[in-house]
């Protein structure tokens, strides 16, 4: 019984595990391709929104910013999450660079001071 147990459980957290590097690994790919290929805009911060989440006892947060593509169309991004007192350096109506993607211009990164 103990060895059904066990398999099952390293089949569920080996799965768990394994989406979750998946997904990660996409998203670094994902943020090196636009910093590499992306178009440039200028964004306008919309938001600082806090988290309740630490890192090694700092707080975080993100930025929520809008920007428009290369034909004028408007969308909206935010960064992930960063330290609080970095993503206070901003506020609202500041603007900043980010990069989308022409194909999919949903799809962004912010790149901070131009």
């Amino acid at each position: 019984m103990l060895i059904v147990l066990f398999t099952f459980l390293g089949l569920v957290f080996g799965g768990t595990g394994s989406v979750l590097v998946y997904r990660a690994l996409a998203g670094i790919l994902r943020q090196m391709r636009l910093t590499r290929e992306g178009l440039t805009a200028q964004a306008q911060v919309v938001a600082i929104v806090p988290s309740r989440m630490t890192v090694n006892g700092m707080p975080q947060a993100t930025i929520r910013y809008r920007y428009q593509d290369h034909i004028g169309r408007p969308h909206e991004g935010k960064t992930p999450m960063m330290p609080a007192d970095e993503a206070e350096t901003w506020r609202e109506g500041d603007s900043g660079v980010v990069r989308f993607d022409r194909a999919r211009p949903q799809v962004s990164t912010w790149v901070g001071k131009p």
